[in-house]
């Protein structure tokens, strides 16, 4: 087992261990409304840790001002649109194996097909990625991670979380983070090659704060109460996706909320 792959365990250890308490809390707290009725009333996701969120909102918020927001508008104002969509497409593509993963967990054979055929057809004759060929042939990209599997099964999203740096989650998107980092093979790389998952994921935050830079300015600047308005819009957005509207592909896989 490589350093990275050592570190990948322990980290998730720590994660795990940091949920737990979160984990106790939820199944003590008042239960939610049912996922599918929440909705239905105009509700956002419960929020049973709304003081905590609101504390790590304020730090990513302090965070993103002093480092991310410039770093990532010096890079779209340097770095072509169309270059960065095509960096968005690469990452991506390099995705792929923990959305074929996931699709084959939920028994969705069609977006497994079409996962697997679209990674080998965009690593080939999209240059790994650069260029989206299986889109344009009728294999549209349909994002999977393992907090949708849980979805699929009925497992709700328990409380409303916000993580540092990462951002708006939930108890269950938040421990499906991790699982998805166990069907990720970039994380099995030799020794040699420990650093290549970290330089992606730079370009990956990078790339992805680039392209909500507009969306996230809007809200900074509008919104009465930010911190609300990006768990709305995670909480939707969330939803959507689980049952089925809003799975289309974007430039980037990182969530447009802080």
């Amino acid at each position: 087992m490589n350093k990275f792959h050592s570190g990948l365990f322990f980290l998730a250890t720590l994660i795990i261990a940091a949920f737990a308490p979160l984990s106790s809390y939820a199944v003590h707290a008042p239960q939610p409304v049912p996922e599918t009725d929440y909705y239905a009333e105009g509700k956002d996701m419960p929020d049973y840790l709304e003081p905590m969120n609101r504390g790590i909102f304020e730090f990513n918020s302090f965070a993103d001002r002093i480092l991310l927001h410039p770093i990532a508008s010096a890079y779209k104002d340097i770095v072509p649109e169309q270059s960065r969509a095509a960096t968005g497409r690469f990452l991506r593509n390099l995705a792929s194996p923990i959305v074929l993963a996931n699709s084959m967990l939920q028994g969705d054979v069609e977006n497994s097909f079409a996962t697997f055929w679209r990674f080998c057809i965009n690593s080939t004759l999209g240059l790994g990625g650069l260029f989206d060929v299986g889109s344009q042939i009728g294999m549209p990209y349909k994002k999977e991670d393992f907090g949708l599997t849980m979805g699929h099964y009925g497992v709700d999203h328990g409380t409303y979380l916000v993580l540092p740096i990462l951002g708006p989650s939930s108890l269950r998107d938040g421990t499906g983070m991790i699982v998805d980092l166990f069907f990720d093979p970039l994380n099995y790389l030799p020794s040699d090659y420990d650093y290549v998952p970290y330089v992606l994921d730079s370009a990956r935050v990078v790339n992805g704060r680039a392209a909500a830079l507009d969306f996230t300015d809007t809200v900074d600047k509008v919104s009465l109460d930010p911190y609300a308005t990006y768990r709305s819009g995670y909480s939707q957005r969330r939803y959507d996706m689980l049952k089925g509207d809003g799975n289309g592909a974007r430039s980037n896989d990182i969530s447009a909320f802080k």
